[in-house]
């Protein structure tokens, strides 16, 4: 399965012509369109939400010492000490926060 855009889809379908033929070389541009972006809306939509991949993220950081280990530094001990737990960069959660913001968990 592949997630698509949807929308994107029904405006590419309008920009082209797609003319059907039979068997007598007869071409019919409406219905056959109109029947492609007919079944695009009739399909269900998946539930789904984008995801913060670790490489994305601001608690992703690489271990200066243990490099090129890459560590998520989002939890903390009970001292208040960062705590590193070792992840993949195509790795995500449900904490997951894109880098860029005002704190980036410093």
């Amino acid at each position: 399965m592949r997630l698509i855009d949807a929308d994107k889809l029904l405006e590419t379908i309008k920009v082209h012509d797609y003319p059907l033929k039979d068997h007598l070389n007869s071409t019919d541009n409406g219905m056959f369109t109109i029947g492609i972006q007919q079944d695009v809306d009739e399909q269900p939509a998946v539930d789904a939400v984008p995801v913060v991949r670790c490489r994305e993220c601001k608690w992703y950081k690489e271990g200066k010492l243990l490099g090129p280990t890459k560590f998520c530094f989002r939890l903390r001990d009970a001292d208040g000490e960062r705590i590193g737990y070792n992840f993949a960069s195509d790795d995500f959660c449900s904490h997951g926060e894109r880098k860029g913001g005002a704190d980036d968990g410093e």
